[in-house]
């Protein structure tokens, strides 16, 4: 535990959500060069419904401290999923508009994004949808009352070129899933994704998230291909034997891609823990970093703008009606998980909070930094 005195326990004033991840990431960074502590002996913790995780991950390992974070994401907001249920919804949705730029503007196809501006530009003037991807492009470009000239021309055979592109690799697979089992259509899906180069754009855009100091991101990217084709082996198992159309499987999917997650990979035995007050463990853990203190952050102060009033919820509890427990017994579970977060570390406390919340808007610390400053002397204000 710590000493009564508090002279572990260090308070760092930051500017903004970015200064305090910088923060904590440089103190961090010193404490391990210092030989005070490995990195499983670091823990940071916040409330802030996983405001400060990707942030903390990039920075950490950016300044080469292998982290681990314990929070999950789901498989349907990962970008190669979107992309495969927005490809299915052209075909099932008879193309349109709507799936078709959807499929388009998760940057996995083999077009630029300039590409699919020029797409983009052509159907909404011409209110394209349904047949109209089947067929040639025949008007012009900038809409009424333009001539078609060979410069028009010229653009319409280049839109023509891109529309193909896009609208006959789905059109092979839409008849590749006609007639067929489950396992059939899983298969054509599949190989619809190596023909039209899925991987190697997903692969390009990891790189360019790296690229760009988002290292976190860019390994979700990579291993979203392993979810995708567990997924696919379970799907595979499931319809071998049955006939399915392709908007059977499609559904089938969707409750599987709803109901699935998918977690980091801790990389070794040797990394700082980021989690969430409520869930991290924090057992034997020598340095604990909370971030976020601030009011109404930490402890977490979510007041519920309902119908019903707190004395209606002590009401109903009593009848036995399960309903969320009023305010005061909120924030008194709140407050419990704040004091087990404070008194988790062993040798050293840090606490930051931050002054504006990059929006121009002033922010204040919490009340457990105006409770350490009152009680204590020999605490470090930063």
């Amino acid at each position: 535990a710590l000493s009564e005195d508090a002279s572990g326990v260090t308070i760092l004033k930051c500017r903004d959500i970015s200064d305090e991840c910088n923060t904590v990431a440089l103190e961090i960074k010193k404490l391990i060069r210092s030989g005070e502590c490995r990195c499983r002996d670091i823990a940071i913790v916040e409330r802030s419904n996983d405001k400060y995780k990707r942030i903390l991950c990039d920075v950490l390992k950016r300044y080469g401290v292998p982290v681990f974070d314990d929070s999950r994401r789901q498989l349907s907001f990962e970008t190669l999923f979107i992309h495969v249920t927005s490809a299915i919804e052209c075909i099932v949705e008879n193309f349109k508009t709507e799936s078709v730029m959807r499929y388009l503007k998760t940057g996995l196809t083999q077009l630029s994004y300039t590409q699919v501006a020029s797409l983009e530009k052509y159907v909404l003037v011409w209110g394209v949808s349904g047949s109209g991807w089947l067929n040639d492009f025949t008007l012009h470009p900038n809409g009424f009352g333009n001539v078609i000239d060979d410069a028009a021309k010229g653009q319409i055979e280049y839109l023509n070129k891109l529309r193909k592109k896009v609208i006959l690799p789905l059109l092979k697979l839409k008849k590749e899933c006609e007639g067929v089992s489950g396992l059939e259509v899983t298969k054509a899906v599949y190989e619809f994704l190596v023909e039209t180069k899925v991987t190697d754009r997903l692969y390009e855009l990891s790189n360019e998230l790296c690229n760009e100091g988002f290292p976190v991101e860019a390994e979700q990217k990579e291993r979203s291909w392993d979810a995708l084709i567990e997924l696919f082996d379970t799907i595979a198992e499931i319809t071998k034997d049955k006939y399915y159309t392709i908007k059977r499987w499609y559904e089938l999917f969707m409750i599987l891609v709803s109901s699935g997650d998918m977690g980091e990979i801790p990389q070794g035995l040797d990394e700082v823990t980021i989690g969430s007050a409520d869930r991290i463990r924090l057992e034997k853990t020598k340095v604990v970093f909370l971030v976020g203190v601030n009011k109404d952050e930490f402890p977490l102060v979510n007041v519920s703008k309902g119908i019903l009033t707190d004395s209606d919820r002590v009401l109903l509890t009593g009848l036995g009606i399960e309903v969320r427990p009023p305010f005061e017994d909120t924030i008194d579970e709140e407050r419990f998980i704040a004091y087990c977060a404070i008194t988790a570390a062993s040798d050293k406390l840090y606490m930051t909070y931050k002054c504006n919340d990059g929006e121009g808007g002033t922010l204040f610390k919490s009340e457990i930094i105006n409770t350490v400053e009152s009680s204590f002397e020999n605490f470090k204000d930063i």
